[in-house]
This record gives structure tokens, sequence and C-alpha cells, in this order.
């Protein structure tokens, strides 16, 4: 059975998100193509709309259908929503961090149950295992990143994932039964 762990949320829609946009990667930051935060769906007849957030394939999208994304833009045609111009390159590096699918885990629990009436449980651990990281590089700017640089932007990455062995998990529970 697989188990999806989150690690970070961000809605975008606070203001001053946590991400820094635009700076770092391998090689430096280069091209028109740049990471945007807002809430722009329109292609303005150049590019093609944006798919509305309306349009999911299960589950929900705070905020909805008009919130604020993370997504890529091409800076000179001054059209702010999800596009890029893939007849110039651009470096804007993009990294995919990746729990394992299942953990083990190992804990400390405590609970009472009785026939009826109010049952508590409280227990302590931790999830074990290590996130995996991926990229993929594709279009025209492709051939123009060394894998010198790539393998050394993902040598630093790893380093600081690969801190992180276990997650910790603190679960109580509460019911009752008549």
């Amino acid at each position: 059975m697989a188990q999806d762990v989150q690690l970070y949320t961000e809605d975008f829609e606070t203001g001053g998100s946590s991400f820094t946009i635009n700076s770092g990667g391998p090689g430096g930051n280069s091209g028109d193509s740049q990471w945007i935060i807002n809430n722009q769906y329109s292609g303005g007849g150049t590019f093609p709309n944006t798919t509305l957030q309306s349009v999911t394939a299960g589950g929900t999208i705070g905020f909805a259908p008009q919130s604020n994304y993370l997504h890529i833009h091409d800076v000179p045609s001054g059209i702010t929503n999800n596009n890029y111009d893939n007849t110039t390159s651009a470096d804007r590096f993009s990294v995919r961090v990746r729990p394992p699918s299942s953990m083990p885990y190992v804990g400390l629990g405590w609970g009472h149950q009785g026939n009826s009436g109010l049952r508590l449980s409280f227990d302590i651990g931790a999830k074990l295992g290590k996130a995996t990281l991926s990229y993929a590089l594709a279009g025209p700017w492709a051939s123009r990143v060394s894998q010198a640089d790539i393998d050394a932007e993902l040598s630093e990455l790893r380093e600081g994932v690969g801190k992180v062995r276990f997650v910790p998990q603190l679960t109580f529970g509460l019911g009752y039964s008549f």
C-alpha cells in the first residue's frame, strides 16, 4: 500500500512565498523564461490559456478557481500565464524531491480501550527512509548546460536531503464507543 508523506506545503496566497525563485542552479540563471507566482490564466492570444483550477482530476485547490500558482513564463512577451519560448535557452534548474513510497515505522505507543466509553491512544515514533532526487532537462536548452554543472548542483542538494533519514510522527487517538 503506497502512502504519501507531505513534507511541505505552500499556498502562494499569504504573500511572501517561502521559495526563492530565479536564483541559483547550475551555470547561474540566464534566458527569458523565469519563474513567477501569480493568478494569470490568459495566454493573451499568443500562448494557450492555462487550464483553470476548476478542472482537476480529484482533490481540491484552495482559493480556486483563480488562486496564485508557481509557473514559468516568457518575460519579453509580457504575458504572465504558464508559458515559455522554447526557441531560446533558459537555465532555471528544477529538482523533484520524492520520499520513499513505503517506509518502515518504529514507535512506542500506549492505548486504553474498555468495553464501552472513552478510548485513548498515544504513539510516538519515526518513519525510516531516505528521499531521492530527480531532474529532467528537455528542449533546445538541454545541451547548453554542462553535465558537470548539473552533477555539482545535484551533489549539493543530495548532501542536504541525504541528512534526513527519518520523518518523526506523533499520533493521538480519541474515541468513544457505546
